[in-house]
């Protein structure tokens, strides 16, 4: 997933929620993602934002494969 973002913190977590929404409005999760802004560049070297600045960041979920039946 491709995000630009910006904060007004030095420091924030941006998710992502892959989800099936069920006709009754329940909404079951089926995978998420998470990038802590501070290691966007490595885990060695934190690099703190700068508030108000955006940034484009990548949030990667693993690979799934669904069916979905028609009319469920």
């Amino acid at each position: 997933m491709q995000l630009y973002v910006s904060s007004d913190r030095l420091d924030t977590d941006f998710t992502v929620r892959l989800c099936d929404v069920y006709p009754e409005s329940r909404s079951m999760m089926i995978m998420d993602g998470i990038r802590r802004m501070r290691f966007r560049e490595s885990f060695e070297n934190e690099t703190l934002m700068t508030p108000g600045e955006s940034y484009q960041i990548e949030i990667k979920l693993p690979y799934t494969a669904l069916t979905f039946l028609a009319g469920t």
